[in-house]
């Protein structure tokens, strides 16, 4: 072993580099995420006199987890956030998350709130982002200019808002997975006659109609001849179609069944030869939802047949539900083949692991471990957390 011994002139030198390092290792540092329930970090941004930013998360959700490992832990974005607003990540799905995404509205990982300390939302994003985008996001959520609290309170005050301004809010709320239905059916219970036919108000159609029962869609079934000529048959159809997969999603959440049956009746007077696929889609919904297994499998089967034999991620999500839900021999057998053909699609690390894991619940060993193999080098070389894969050697043995 060797000694060293230290130049004792050296010694008030080596004392202030140490204090630097330390410093940096101090200040450095990525976002302070600080501990506590909801009443604590309130109470703290109160105290401070500064307002919050919580990551709405969930703990499987991948862009949360990227954030976190890319974004959050950057000292750009500590020196900003740390010295801007208090923050908190709080679980949506745990402890008092749910609550907090109830009263909040968030429906989509990771949303990012941007909150006053009274409570109120004074600026909203969901999804990942890179640490510039963020630290601008930051930038945004404290500027009256551009946030959208004040944005929303212009909409609102305004008896009849300029297109423009109703594009520029309607934006802010969809970048924020937020619900613009009360707005949109606000500004064109406004709109009438021929201003309909205006290309910024069907540009406004296109993009944030999404309510069957909205006064504009209404008027877009009642008037489909004379939107058709002034903006094309095909895209007046896809955006029926749409609308239509949208309510008949919200329908399917719901427990209305007369309601439910109500809107099937209308999609197929309106939609024609597509409103089965339509249709199909919203009962494997509804069948998921109320954990009817058996008629999900039936309707799923139809659907994968019909109209999903070629797209990797619906079958995927088939396969793995027909793993998780169902043990008859007849529809794991089918269940393999859906993974089998989304692997040969996409032979992504996710459709990798679920067909390895429908190998192995049907018995067929020697393929499982190799699949799982296939899946868990996939996976790595995309960066996702592989441990759960990693467990079926375990069970294999």
């Amino acid at each position: 072993m060797k000694n060293f011994a230290i130049n004792s002139k050296l010694l008030p030198t080596l004392f202030f580099v140490g204090i630097m390092l330390f410093s940096s290792s101090v200040f450095s540092q990525g976002i302070d995420f600080k501990q506590g329930n909801w009443d604590k970090i309130v109470a703290m941004a109160k105290a401070q006199k500064k307002p919050i930013f919580l990551d709405a998360y969930a703990s499987w959700c991948g862009p949360c987890k990227w954030m976190d490992k890319n974004v959050y832990g950057e000292s750009a974005a500590g020196d900003f956030y740390n010295a801007t607003f208090i923050s908190a990540k709080i679980d949506m799905e745990k402890g008092e998350g749910p609550a907090l995404a109830k009263k909040y509205g968030v429906k989509a990982y990771p949303t990012l709130l941007f909150i006053n300390a009274d409570g109120s939302i004074e600026h909203r994003v969901c999804g990942s982002m890179e640490l510039e985008a963020f630290i601008e996001l930051g930038r945004t959520a404290i500027d009256p200019e551009r946030r959208l609290k004040e944005t929303a309170m212009q909409f609102q005050k305004s008896p009849k808002p300029e297109p423009e301004n109703a594009e520029r809010y309607f934006a802010m709320l969809d970048a924020g997975c937020a619900d613009n239905t009360a707005d949109v059916n606000s500004y064109f219970n406004k709109v009438q006659g021929e201003e309909l036919m205006q290309d910024a108000n069907w540009k406004l159609i296109l993009n944030y109609v999404n309510d069957s029962k909205s006064t504009a869609f209404k008027e877009l079934l009642e008037r489909k001849t004379e939107f058709s000529e002034h903006f094309g048959a095909d895209v007046v159809n896809t955006k029926i179609k749409t609308v239509y997969e949208a309510s008949l999603e919200t329908a399917a959440r719901g427990k209305d069944t007369l309601a439910f049956n109500k809107l099937k009746t209308e999609v197929k007077k309106n939609v024609g030869d597509e409103s089965e696929e339509l249709i199909l889609a919203a009962e494997m919904s509804k069948a998921k939802r109320e954990g009817n297994w058996n008629s999900y499998a039936s309707f799923a089967n139809k659907y994968v047949e019909q109209y999903a034999g070629n797209d990797s991620g619906k079958l995927n999500e088939i396969a793995w539900n027909f793993y998780e839900k169902l043990n008859d021999k007849e529809n794991l057998t089918r269940a393999e083949e859906y993974a089998r053909r989304s692997v040969e699609l996409k032979p992504g690390y996710g459709n990798l692991d679920t067909y390895a894991w429908l190998l192995y619940k049907n018995g067929k060993m020697s393929e499982a471990k190799e699949t799982a193999t296939r899946a868990i080098e996939m996976g790595r070389a995309e960066g996702a957390d592989t441990s759960e894969t990693e467990t079926i050697f375990e069970k294999i043995k």
